[in-house]
């Protein structure tokens, strides 16, 4: 009779059936109406895993393997927060696999979660971000900024906004934010003029589409100085493949010099310049080995190598000087020449300068990110990252006043325990509150009056 632990048997090299699993997990999320990041986040996440745990059959799993890949995330430095994250994706993976695939309950919830900390959130004062908006150089940066502040909208919420929803007469604009959940949001009056103001600097984007969009300026041509005396003009195009696709390609052309040309090729020296004067003389070439080398007979390779410099040296054509109408002095010149050719070359083909993104494609989130880092560093505020608008937005109506069930509704909360963190960034919150309830504060302010 056999004695000991039972062993549970479990299939390995099930690789095609997870991958098969987590695509059909992946149509359900999307079918649920979540968004592609959540979409990609969590494919990833699980992906992860099925990697980690070598083609075992998923259904199989234990919280042995979940705990294992746990602790090798943290072994590769991932934060407390990303695995949270990690553990949250695979859970519903799990969850999936129970609800469709008749699979055994998560075995993630015999792991408990770990103890994130809670940042405050990061968020302008008023001077400052008035500031930020003095710091924008064109219509579409200016009504960006006043738009993130007069609403509070999130980045994705920001770049998906359209303007066939925008009621100009009663300033309001719906938006639609996580989950595909609609909302109504009033539009302060600065932001109505910045948008209108945009809207009539680029006639183009119409009266229906994307409210923001990729800006795709002209191209004038770069130009750059190679070696210190080679001036080069470069462009982008499209170049069609033999396949019939389009390829974005970087074109560049010489377009003259700083200074007369100089001599390349080996640099003399006395042997080769005693050589050369010996040839214009009329001499041998044993006989000029012999004069430049008299106390040791130069090998083959020497002999090759002196001969070749001294035909460059007496071979006038290779250095004959620069035509003045090549001659470039100062950057302005190549610039304008450079944008001359640019010029020329969309006159002759202009399809082959056309962007190859799409006009009409909104502004995506990391162009958004750029555009508020570059006008913090201009307005000497710092680092502006696309949420502080946000922040500042919630802190700014609280600071005012506002109910915090109303600035819970305006950003879209589902859960006032959100929204509640804001009451931390406002001390004078926090204090008209403490003087109202506590007994030493009412004392204190009853002193004052």
């Amino acid at each position: 009779m056999a004695y000991g632990k039972l062993r549970e048997v479990r299939h390995l090299h099930r690789e095609e059936e997870n991958s098969a699993r987590l695509e059909e997990f992946t149509n359900v999320l999307r079918s649920d109406g979540r968004s592609e990041h959540t979409v990609t986040a969590y494919r990833f996440a699980v992906k992860d895993f099925l990697d980690f745990i070598c083609g075992l059959e998923v259904t199989e799993v234990s919280h042995r393997e979940v705990r294992e890949w746990l602790h090798w995330l943290h072994a590769q430095g991932c934060g407390a927060s990303t695995m949270a994250t990690r553990k949250y994706a695979l859970s519903s993976f799990f969850n999936f696999l129970h609800d469709f695939c008749g699979g055994k309950d998560s075995p993630t919830r015999h792991i408990p979660n770990q103890r994130v900390k809670k940042r405050l959130p990061q968020w302008l004062s008023v001077e400052k971000t008035r500031r930020l908006i003095a710091a924008t150089d064109n219509p579409r940066d200016l009504a960006l900024v006043e738009f993130m502040w007069s609403t509070g909208c999130r980045p994705c919420e920001i770049c998906g906004a359209r303007i066939e929803d925008i009621k100009w007469d009663e300033r309001i604009i719906k938006v639609l934010g996580k989950g595909q959940k609609e909302r109504l949001l009033p539009l302060g009056r600065n932001a109505i003029k910045s948008l209108q103001a945009y809207l009539r600097t680029f006639p183009h984007i119409g009266e229906t589409g994307f409210l923001f969009r990729r800006h795709l300026p002209a191209q004038n041509g770069g130009i750059q100085l190679q070696r210190g005396r080679n001036w080069v003009a470069f462009w982008r195009e499209n170049r069609t493949l033999p396949d019939g696709t389009i390829k974005r390609v970087l074109r560049g052309k010489s377009i003259g010099m700083t200074a007369e040309r100089k001599r390349t090729g080996p640099k003399p020296n006395e042997a080769i310049t005693q050589a050369a004067d010996l040839r214009k003389a009329g001499m041998t070439w044993p006989e000029i080995f012999a004069s430049v080398s008299p106390h040791a007979e130069m090998n083959h390779e020497q002999k090759q190598r002196l001969q070749a410099a001294v035909y460059y040296r007496l071979d006038d054509s290779k250095r004959n000087p620069v035509k003045p109408s090549n001659q470039i002095q100062t950057y302005d010149e190549a610039r304008a020449q450079a944008q001359e050719l640019v010029a020329a070359v969309r006159n002759n083909s202009p399809r082959k300068l056309t962007h190859a993104v799409d006009p009409d494609a909104p502004l995506n989130p990391r162009s958004l990110l750029r555009i508020l880092k570059d006008l913090g560093l201009r307005a000497g505020v710092g680092n502006v990252f696309s949420y502080m608008l946000r922040h500042s937005y919630a802190t700014h109506l609280l600071e005012g006043g506002a109910d915090l069930r109303a600035i819970q509704d305006l950003l879209g909360h589902s859960s006032a325990s959100t929204t509640a963190i804001y009451t931390h960034c406002d001390m004078t919150h926090l204090r008209k509150q403490t003087e109202k309830a506590h007994p030493n504060w009412q004392e204190e302010r009853d002193e004052k009056k």
